[in-house]
């Protein structure tokens, strides 16, 4: 059986199965394993799309997912990725509602798919479970919701100096009195995250670097000097306002 108690799912510390299912007796827990399905997805390919219907939530065992919108022109908006040991469809599992985003499998991966009507009974009976499922929910939320914000109200350099700063809070290690963020995002994905170019993440980038904020090692950010770039995106936020 995957997930075993005490088992590193890595540095992001919210929406981990554990947090849900650990809380449940055992003996549910045990039927909720018996009767979730495993699934190995290649890279490229839906889990479900926005519309479809919610029946199901599926974990991450390995690999990762991409959660994205796409605009009536077709345009992408990336919203988050979905890392081993986390869940997502949890939001359909709660209300029974189509799906409001398309998730995909960003590399390959290997699923753990729960349906709805085999996991809500034993969700009623388990409040604390219920809760922590909530709290996963209201979690995710309140980031779809900073990140709106982030596109909608601020500049670039604020944009991303925040966004920075919470990859730093969901990936980061601290290293020599640096922090690494390991997230394994290039500069693409983070633009389609803060719903800009490439081009316009690389030119911001580099300038953090001949501030001094950061430095570039392949796909991981290095922020060296933490403060100083609250300060830069404080002054640059309060400059546009």
């Amino acid at each position: 059986m995957f997930l075993q108690p005490g088992r590193s799912l890595g540095p992001r510390k919210f929406l981990q199965y554990k947090e849900v299912f650990e809380l449940f007796p055992l003996n549910h827990r045990n039927a909720i394993y018996a009767g979730a399905k495993y699934l190995d997805v290649a890279q490229g390919e839906y889990i479900f799309k926005a519309g479809d219907d919610g029946q199901f939530m599926a974990g991450v065992i390995s690999g990762r997912l991409r959660m994205s919108v796409k605009s009536h022109e077709g345009k992408e908006m990336l919203v988050t990725m979905v890392d081993k040991g986390e869940l997502c469809g949890e939001m359909s599992i709660l209300d029974g509602l189509p799906r409001a985003v398309d998730v995909t499998a960003e590399t390959d991966c290997a699923l753990i798919i729960i349906n709805r009507d085999d996991f809500l009974p034993l969700l009623r009976l388990c409040p604390d479970a219920m809760l922590s499922l909530i709290r996963i929910t209201c979690h995710r939320m309140r980031l779809y919701l900073k990140t709106m914000e982030l596109i909608g109200l601020q500049n670039l350099p604020v944009r991303l100096g925040m966004h920075l700063l919470q990859l730093a809070e969901d990936y980061g290690t601290e290293r020599e009195g640096k922090m690494v963020i390991a997230a394994h995002m290039n500069q693409t994905v983070i633009g389609q995250q803060l719903a800009v170019s490439r081009e316009s993440i690389n030119k911001q980038l580099h300038d953090f670097s001949d501030k001094g904020f950061l430095c570039l090692d392949g796909s991981d950010i290095i922020l060296t000097d933490i403060e100083g770039l609250k300060k830069a995106i404080t002054f640059s936020g309060a400059r546009a306002a």
